[in-house]
C-alpha cells in the first residue's frame, strides 16, 4: 500500500476514534514501527493530527494562520464575496473596515466615492490608490499576527 492511501486510511480512522497509538496503527495495516512514525510525522507536519505521547490524536481547535499567510492564498469565493459586499457601499458612505482577508478582497472592487475608517494597514494599503476615497487610519495598539 502505497503511504498516500495509507494515510487517507489512517485519517477516516482517526476521526472515527478520535485518537490513535502508533501500536495500533502498526498492527492495523501490518506496517513496522518506522513507517508508522514518518506517517505519523507526515501527518503532524501537514497539521491535519496532532502528535501525543505514542500516537496522534485530532486537532480539538484549528490553528489559525496569520493574517499574512491567509492573505498570500489564493480563494475565488473571498473574491466573490468581496465583489459582492463592495456593491454595498454607496456612493458618500461612511464605512469601517475591519481586519479581514476578506475584506482585503473587497477593497478592488470598491468603486464609490466614499470615506473608510480602518485600523487595518495592509486595508488601507489596498485602498490608496483609490482617488475617490477619503481614507482614515485608526490608531491603536499594533498586533503583529493579524
Amino acid at each position: 500500500m502505497y503511504q498516500e492511501e495509507r494515510l487517507y486510511q489512517i485519517m477516516n480512522l482517526l476521526r472515527k476514534k478520535k485518537s490513535l497509538s502508533k501500536q495500533e496503527i502498526m498492527s492495523t495495516f501490518n506496517i513496522s514501527r518506522d513507517t508508522a512514525r514518518r506517517d505519523i510525522i507526515c501527518l503532524v507536519e501537514q497539521k491535519i493530527a496532532l502528535r501525543t505521547h505514542g500516537g496522534i490524536t485530532l486537532p480539538t481547535v484549528q490553528l489559525r494562520q496569520s493574517f499574512k499567510e491567509r492573505a498570500n492564498l489564493k480563494n475565488s469565493n473571498k473574491d466573490l464575496l468581496g465583489k459582492v459586499s463592495s456593491s454595498y457601499i454607496k456612493k458618500n458612505a461612511i464605512c469601517y473596515l475591519d481586519t479581514s482577508t476578506t475584506v482585503q478582497y473587497m477593497c478592488k472592487y470598491i468603486k464609490e466615492k466614499s470615506t473608510i475608517y480602518s485600523n487595518s494597514i495592509d486595508i488601507i494599503e489596498q485602498l490608496k490608490d483609490n482617488a475617490t476615497l477619503d481614507l482614515h487610519l485608526l490608531g491603536g495598539k499594533l498586533n503583529p499576527v493579524n
